[in-house]
């Protein structure tokens, strides 16, 4: 038997399946009923899981840069407390469907010619796949067996999460009696921000200066995204454009919260509409060269 064989045994029995493979019996009767009669058999079912629920959570650059938690509540389908999902108005007048064995499923014989007949699978028309009949309904309900209701959830912004990052709560979508429930997924969305701009865990912003600080240094002061003030400091001379960088104060790592990106901060210098005849002579005091790389 090739690789390829025994992948495609493990993908579909699992390790059982190869074990029985070298026992040359992994074909068992169990597989031989799904091949006759279109799968079912006594061979347990999977899992039949519910939709998921998405939802997108908008979130400030703040609440990324600290990270933050808060309480909402879920509008969403849930079991009927009443009947808790029977959809009977009393426990006792629930009963297994009689047609179908409480499977939810029947083997219908179809005739192909005289003597020959094909076997098929289909769903109960008696109780509808459910396996059960109720003979009365749940007021609270009208016999449905789910209502809409709402949850209570606490959600965690972590610390340097991205944009786009999921948060998933598990089994917490739309209940029923008829499946497990899916997942709730929330989805990061960043707002803009006034001033910063994240790219990754780093952190860009643009400061205008003016001629006299271009020329003959600053000191500045930023609000950072946790309310700390950073001081900004030139002593040389900024031609517009500049970047300076601020290691370390960018985002938070994600997988790392200890470590953060860098602050890009460009400089952008705003030169005066005009110049007085005063202002104009004291230009000229101090550029007298007339080489055009000295101005």
């Amino acid at each position: 038997m090739t690789n390829e064989d025994k992948r495609r045994i493990y993908d579909k029995y699992g390790k059982a399946g190869l074990k029985d493979e070298g026992r040359g019996n992994f074909q068992n009767s169990n597989d031989i009923f799904e091949r006759f009669f279109g799968g079912g058999g006594s061979r347990q079912q999977a899992e039949k899981k519910g939709p998921e629920i998405n939802m997108e959570l908008f979130v400030t650059l703040e609440e990324l840069y600290q990270g933050h938690s808060f309480d909402m509540e879920l509008s969403k389908q849930i079991l009927c407390p009443v009947c808790r999902g029977s959809g009977a108005k009393d426990p006792n007048d629930v009963h297994t469907c009689s047609s179908c064995g409480g499977n939810g499923i029947k083997i219908v014989r179809h005739m192909l010619a005289p003597g020959m007949y094909q076997q098929s699978q289909q769903i109960c028309t008696v109780c509808a796949g459910k396996g059960k009949i109720s003979k009365s309904k749940c007021p609270h309900c009208q016999g449905k067996k789910v209502k809409r209701g709402t949850r209570e959830i606490t959600v965690t912004i972590e610390r340097g999460m991205p944009d786009g990052h999921t948060i998933v709560y598990e089994r917490e979508g739309d209940q029923s009696p008829d499946y497990s429930s899916g997942d709730l997924i929330f989805t990061i969305v960043t707002q803009p921000h006034d001033f910063f701009t994240r790219v990754g865990d780093n952190l860009y912003c643009k400061i205008s200066i003016t001629l006299r600080e271009a020329l003959i240094g600053f000191e500045k002061k930023i609000k950072h995204l946790d309310g700390n003030m950073i001081t900004l400091k030139r002593d040389n001379i900024t031609p517009s454009g500049f970047v300076q960088i601020v290691k370390k104060q960018g985002m938070p790592d994600h997988e790392f919260p200890s470590e953060c990106g860098n602050l890009y901060v460009e400089y952008l210098v705003v030169l005066p509409a005009s110049l007085t005849g005063e202002q104009q002579e004291v230009v000229k005091a101090n550029f007298h060269s007339t080489s055009h790389d000295e101005l």
